[in-house]
């Protein structure tokens, strides 16, 4: 699509052409000369039109402006841009654009360069585009006079072959511009237009289409393209910045665990369950609703009659029955109730499914901590060791040192080397694991930082941490539930089995031509109707004593659940209370490495210690700093395994406050 903005041939100065070819750049490039060729064709239209608005302006007729079929412009109810085509006798097509906005009329610019094969008309577009002239008082009417048709000059003028040419839009005078008029009755340079306008010559940017006249010639197309390029570059710069916040914020773990129990699909497949369980509350409660019922049958019955005329004829029959449920000994109610606690059980599964996700979550971060903290100590430890290596072999080199000291570097390097690949594998294996539970990688690792430990949530002693898990714990309270559930399906299954129903029953039929009755025959039934269905093969109580082993089996399962969830808040503790015991040892493992590696240095330095017990002194300081990471990582994962057993762990436990 190639766009060439310029006065189009055979219009008016202050219209917009555009010429739509279908060219990429190169192709314009290569039929540049046939596109001026063309255009100069035409070129005798515009000059001429500059020949009559420079007489109209000499004479001071001063015309409304009319745009291109002489009709004032009709801004759109929402944005738009909508195209016109004007087809002259003996001159080709033409289009102009009209942009249409819902508070402002967008005026597009006619640039027209200066060419040097444009006499007559570049020279009027000289005249009225200088930025150094100033505007001539109007003279008298009776001292304007037009030029005769057959003078030298309108015969110049009429013999120009004007026109822009494509090679004169990448020259310096090609000042493409708009100017627009808003609905508080000011244009763009602020001044309020004329009522009855023409078309502008600008001082920068040439002939203007604008609806309104502006007394100010001050306002160029230039500065209010500058002005909109400098607010899209501001726009640009604040949504750059809020985007960027908000990625940065999402780094964050309570953000990052809020986006994960609001879109995993764990949690959507339990809200769809717990969806489902409130549909079957309302299905179960329709049972005490009334229940219509429709039977309509329509052909032909041929009925061989004894001692009767036999009758062969075209039947219909149509009953409407309605039955309303009086008593049914509570089963309906035991539905309804069994519902309920499985509407109930879904909730506590949503809730058990979100504490589970918070729960990877936080591990999953935690892990990309612990590894990256762990890949940093090693690279560090090799760097050193490296350099330590280094040094020895200046040593050597300089008859100082000893051979074996430096391969015993070099095996300190190798072993360092080796730690910092296991910790790579670490890594990635922890990114793995994080993607697949946030569905994206981490943008700055660097920014992990462990969570704090909750301590208004954590209990004091076990008992407390085990009576609260009891209580609180979702497992528990889900296998309890369908301990519930099982003992009234119990119930549920007796009343069924044992017990009738007894219902009301409104019925109507309309029959006729059927069982040989000829003619119409309407009947209406009112009763009451007791059903009871019972299998004489005793059924009925195999029923019930399986309903039983299976409620027995749930009892056995909620005990079972229930020592499970004790020894998770049992091995939580412990782990917690190990690691933090742990945490203390390693601490003051770093400080005594960290002093034995300062002085091991020093006494290298000074000739009194081996190279070996240097990279010793720093394989263990790397290596108690790794262990102190983990004791770290150990303590904040089990103080939230143990607030997951207690049925206690929500976002805002991660959260700094």
């Amino acid at each position: 699509m190639a766009l060439f903005v310029g006065a189009a041939a055979g219009d008016r100065i202050g219209g917009v052409g555009m010429d739509l070819e279908r060219e990429s750049e190169s192709e314009i490039r290569r039929r540049e000369n046939f596109r001026h060729a063309r255009r100069a064709l035409h070129g005798h239209g515009i000059a001429a039109d500059f020949n009559r608005q420079n007489r109209r302006r000499q004479t001071g007729v001063r015309r409304a402006f009319k745009n291109l079929r002489r009709q004032r412009p009709r801004p759109f109810p929402c944005g738009g841009m909508r195209t016109k085509s004007v087809v002259r006798e003996g001159r080709r097509a033409s289009h102009r654009i009209l942009f249409g906005l819902s508070q402002f009329i967008v005026h597009v610019a006619s640039p027209f360069p200066i060419s040097p094969r444009s006499r007559a008309a570049g020279s009027v577009f000289r005249r009225q585009h200088s930025p150094n002239r100033t505007r001539p008082k109007r003279a008298a009417p009776q001292e304007r006079r037009t030029p005769h048709p057959d003078s030298a000059r309108a015969r110049r003028v009429r013999s120009a072959p004007a026109g822009p040419s494509p090679r004169s839009l990448g020259q310096p005078d090609f000042r493409p511009g708009f100017h627009y008029i808003t609905d508080r009755g000011q244009n763009s340079c602020g001044h309020r237009p004329l009522p009855i306008a023409e078309p502008l010559i600008c001082s920068n940017c040439g002939p203007i289409v604008q609806v309104y006249g502006c007394k100010s010639r001050k306002v160029t197309g230039e500065k209010s393209l500058r002005s909109l390029l400098k607010a899209g570059f501001t726009l640009m710069v604040i949504f750059g910045v809020s985007a960027w916040g908000a990625a940065a914020r999402a780094e964050s773990l309570p953000d990052l665990l809020l986006d994960l129990i609001e879109h995993h699909d764990r949690i959507n497949a339990a809200k769809n369950d717990l969806e489902a369980a409130r549909s079957r509350i309302r299905e179960t409660r329709g049972a005490w609703f009334p229940e219509a019922q429709i039977d309509f049958n329509n052909g032909y019955q041929k009925r061989t009659n004894p001692g009767t005329q036999d009758t062969t004829k075209r039947f219909n029959d149509t009953t409407l029955s309605i039955t309303q449920l009086l008593w049914d000994f509570g089963k309906t109610n035991t539905d309804v109730t069994i519902s309920e606690k499985n509407h109930e059980s879904a909730a506590i599964s949503l809730h058990r499914v979100r504490q589970d996700l918070i729960l990877e979550g936080i591990t999953a971060y935690i892990q990309v901590y612990s590894a990256s903290r762990r890949l940093t100590l090693s690279r560090q430890s090799e760097d050193n060791i490296k350099v330590q290596t280094e040094l020895e072999d200046a040593r050597v080199a300089g008859g100082a040192g000893f051979s074996t000291d430096v391969l015993q570097a070099k095996t300190e390097l190798a072993e360092a080397q080796s730690r910092r690949v296991v910790a790579e594998g670490t890594l990635r294996n922890a990114l793995s694991r994080y993607h697949a539970l946030f569905r994206d990688m981490p943008r700055e690792i660097g920014t992990f930082a462990l969570p704090p430990i909750p301590e208004t949530l954590m209990p004091r002693t076990l008992d407390e941490a085990i009576e609260v898990g009891m209580k609180d714990n979702f497992q528990v309270r889900i296998d309890r539930l369908a301990a519930d559930i099982a003992k009234d399906s119990v119930t549920r299954t007796r009343q069924d089995l044992f017990y009738p129903e007894l219902s009301a029953v409104v019925e109507t039929s309309h029959e006729k031509n059927l069982d040989g009755t000829i003619g119409q025959r309407n009947e209406q039934v009112a009763k009451v109707e007791l059903t009871f269905p019972f299998n004489l093969g005793m059924t009925a109580f195999d029923s019930v004593d399986a309903s039983r082993s299976s409620f027995k089996a749930t009892i056995d399962r909620a005990a079972d659940t229930q020592r499970t969830a004790e020894e998770t808040i049992r091995l939580a503790w412990a782990d917690l209370e190990t690691a933090r015991q742990n945490h203390e040892v390693r601490s003051a493992q770093i400080e005594i490495a960290a002093k034995f590696l300062e002085l091991a240095r020093e006494e290298r330095e000074a000739g009194r210690r081996s190279l070996l017990d240097v990279l010793s002194g720093e394989t263990r300081l790397i290596n108690a700093q790794s262990d102190a990471v983990l004791t770290e990582v150990s303590i904040v994962q089990a103080a939230f395994r143990l607030l997951n057993a207690m049925g206690r762990l929500e976002v805002s436990a991660v959260e700094p406050n």
